[in-house]
């Protein structure tokens, strides 16, 4: 018997608990559900909960999170992410670069002005720490007091629209770490 055009698609295959997963590209995947989360004052929220992770591990955390959601009705990531502190803060900002660009698919353009700000925002942060260019800059260096002695340094040298733009990365950079 042939398919006929309402035959085709009709049918969606569906995960039991709502999971559905998102090809983004690069060999990553975001993974996307609800769950129902305890409140402090005993009340329970639905919020929406969506790790992105590798092609290699999809399955594994696809299970995991089917497993936990069955039993206890919610997952938790078993390592939550931690602020990159005592890591090099240059491979946490071409991480998070790297991830702008898979994740969105940015143009040239956003391409070279993220790459620029943080170029910048490096330059700028080694100058208040008096770090050599070849120093590594460590996580525990992104302070309000540095961003605000970098951001100072700059009022004479930039327009503010392009120390607002470097600032907006340098946050959301620091945010997704």
């Amino acid at each position: 018997m042939a398919k006929t055009k309402s035959d085709a698609g009709s049918k969606k295959e569906r995960n039991p608990f709502g999971i559905s997963e998102l090809n983004l590209g690069n060999g990553t995947w975001r993974l996307r559900w609800r769950q129902w989360e305890e409140q402090g004052d005993g009340t329970r929220v639905r919020k929406q909960r969506g790790p992105v992770v590798t092609t290699a591990e999809k399955s594994r955390v696809i299970a995991e999170v089917e497993e936990a959601l069955r039993t206890r009705g919610w997952w938790e990531s078993p390592t939550a992410p931690a602020k990159p502190a005592d890591s090099n803060l240059e491979h946490v900002a071409l991480a998070w670069v790297r991830w702008k660009i898979g994740t969105r698919g940015v143009a040239a353009n956003t391409r070279k002005n993220l790459t620029a700000s943080m170029n910048r925002w490096f330059k700028g942060l080694r100058g208040v720490l008096g770090l050599a260019p070849t120093d590594v800059v460590p996580g525990s260096a992104m302070t309000t007091g540095n961003v605000a002695k970098v951001s100072g340094r700059w009022r004479e040298k930039y327009a503010e629209s392009t120390i607002y733009q470097t600032l907006a990365a340098v946050a959301d950079m620091w945010t997704w770490a």
